[in-house]
């Protein structure tokens, strides 16, 4: 059996909620008992199973919210039932339009936007008399107005995809379907799938020599390096240091610029408490695709305002996501920073449960490992992430290492345990 808390456990229960006939099984109610009840003028579709459809969206992710609690569980939550809800495990039961689904996600995910979503409706409707225009428009509007109401990226991702789904089969609904449709879409999945494979082989592993960069310390000693990324953030940052100072237990602190200068007294604190920081760039822009005086820029400002409120010299580099090309390194070693990467990440960017988070690290790590979490982040933007599963994970990891018995270290002491630099103190 699956764990509930899990990703895959939420994905297979929305599928299943959205599979189930609830548009078969209403409109066949309503057409017996009140068969004008739900018919909308000029159109010759019943819509008896909207308010149906939007509960079995609504449930989906309400569960996701129980089981796991994140933003991102809802958003798999939403897209499962959906994907359900137009090819359902039922084989007789074809959705509909899934309009009611997704409004049911919306009332959940994010109840903000439907206000605006209405009147876009509404304003549509009145304009073109007809129901295909009006929801038309209104999924080109979805990404939009979850941009201006959320912010966040997890929510302008999930819009984009659920518009997408939706949009494509009100299409097919009245024939503009195109088979050019479905070959664009499995170009971009297999795009994507071969994108996500070669950066991930490319990140964890890299290609070539590459003395220049620190992956792992020694493995045949008992120490293990925490890092944090991204921060510092009011929320989590501030969590992560009670945790990290009760259990006397020193990290590294890979702080954005921009963050720094928003939170001046929390990225203090870190540097008051003995912990390690380095330089994670001023914006946290990814650095492969932007020119040698950008890359430049980013590590320069960054650095500068770090060193300006903390008043502690940066040593550690450590490139958003993990990506970098010969220009970066070249940069970083003008500058002489130590850039550093991980050997384990927790993968809390998922905003997986507690449980999850505690079991990825705590199964493979080894003496030597650099630990990767997050304090702060998004899916794809370095704020609005929901880290509180790493905040309920910390303790029970810090528990569980000293179990194994590995001890944590700065990533200044990993490297002179290591051998390979010595790092005095900033002034």
């Amino acid at each position: 059996m699956f764990a509930r808390d899990t990703f895959l456990f939420i994905a297979l229960l929305g599928y299943f909620l959205g599979s189930l006939p609830t548009e078969k099984v209403c409109r066949h109610i309503c057409h017996s008992s009140f068969p004008l009840l739900w018919e909308f003028p000029g159109d010759k579709k019943y819509f008896s199973s909207f308010f149906a459809n939007l509960l079995k969206g609504a449930f989906a992710v309400l569960l996701a919210r129980v089981l796991i609690g994140t933003a991102m569980a809802q958003a798999l939550a939403g897209i499962a039932v959906l994907c359900g809800h137009y090819w359902s495990c039922f084989t007789r039961f074809r959705g509909g339009t899934g309009i009611g689904v997704l409004f049911g996600i919306l009332l959940v995910f994010a109840p903000e936007v439907l206000p605006y979503l209405i009147a876009i409706w509404l304003i549509s409707y009145l304009s073109f008399s007809s129901v295909m225009p009006s929801s038309i428009l209104t999924m080109l509007a979805l990404p939009v107005s979850l941009w201006q109401v959320k912010g966040f990226d997890l929510y302008i991702v999930f819009g984009i995809f659920s518009a997408l789904l939706v949009g494509y089969h009100l299409l097919g609904e009245n024939g503009y379907r195109k088979r050019m449709v479905r070959q664009a879409a499995f170009v971009l999945l297999i795009s994507s799938l071969l994108t996500t494979g070669f950066f991930t082989n490319y990140v964890y592993r890299g290609f070539g020599i590459q003395l220049d960069m620190i992956r792992q310390g020694n493995p045949e000693l008992p120490f293990v390096a925490i890092t944090f990324d991204d921060g510092p953030d009011p929320a989590y940052t501030p969590a992560i240091l009670d945790i990290l100072a009760a259990h006397n237990v020193k990290a590294t602190f890979f702080m954005v610029g921009r963050h720094v200068r928003q939170y001046p007294d929390i990225a203090r604190r870190i540097v008051a408490e003995g912990h390690d920081i380095g330089n994670h760039t001023y914006t946290h822009r990814s650095m492969v695709p932007l020119s040698p005086d950008k890359i430049l820029e980013e590590i320069v400002y960054g650095e500068k305002i770090i060193e300006e409120v903390t008043g502690k010299k940066v040593y550690f580099f450590r490139p958003p996501r993990g990506l970098y090309n010969q220009v970066v390194r070249d940069i970083v070693a003008d500058r002489q920073y130590t850039m550093v990467l991980w050997s384990i990440s927790s993968q809390d960017w998922r905003e997986s449960s507690s449980r999850i988070i505690t079991q990825k690290i705590l199964d493979s790590v080894i003496g030597g490992d650099i630990l990767l979490f997050h304090d702060s982040g998004n899916l794809i933007t370095a704020q609005g992430g929901n880290r509180y599963n790493t905040v309920a994970a910390l303790p029970k990891i810090l528990a569980g290492l000293e179990e194994k018995g590995l001890v944590p270290v700065t990533m200044q002491e990993m490297l002179l345990i290591k051998g390979l630099t010595h790092v005095e103190d900033g002034d």
